[in-house]
């Protein structure tokens, strides 16, 4: 009879033990996917902000470090496209040379370009 017991108590222990693993595996899992997804929506914004920026790079003066997003339509969620120097100069610090959905947290991340529409940061 003890020992019928003992295998009941050892088959649950293991199966509660399979439930737990499988509850900490599916948390990592979305971890993981969230991380992914917001990798990939960084690099569409870097691509978007860097063909912005050559497209619109004989219209508007880059000296002043623009805004790229609050002059025109830029399609990547919660990302803004700023123009600064490289490096950084007084002028970049300047809240009218800086994105505005920023600076009032409409937005949380930046694509930083140079004068050449090349990468600075992405945050």
């Amino acid at each position: 009879m003890e020992s019928v017991q003992r295998k009941s108590i050892l088959i649950s222990a293991f199966l509660i033990l399979v439930v737990f693993a499988a509850i900490i595996l599916s948390f990592f899992n979305a971890g993981k996917k969230a991380e992914s997804e917001w990798l990939s929506q960084k690099e569409m914004a870097v691509i978007a902000c860097e063909s912005l920026c050559r497209e619109v790079k004989g219209d508007i003066d880059f000296n002043r470090g623009p805004c790229l997003s609050d002059k025109y339509a830029f399609a990547v969620r919660d990302w803004v496209c700023d123009i600064a120097h490289n490096p950084r100069s007084y002028i970049d610090n300047m809240p009218e040379n800086q994105c505005r959905d920023f600076r009032e947290g409409k937005a949380h991340h930046f694509v930083e370009l140079d004068e050449n529409c090349q990468l600075i940061r992405a945050v």
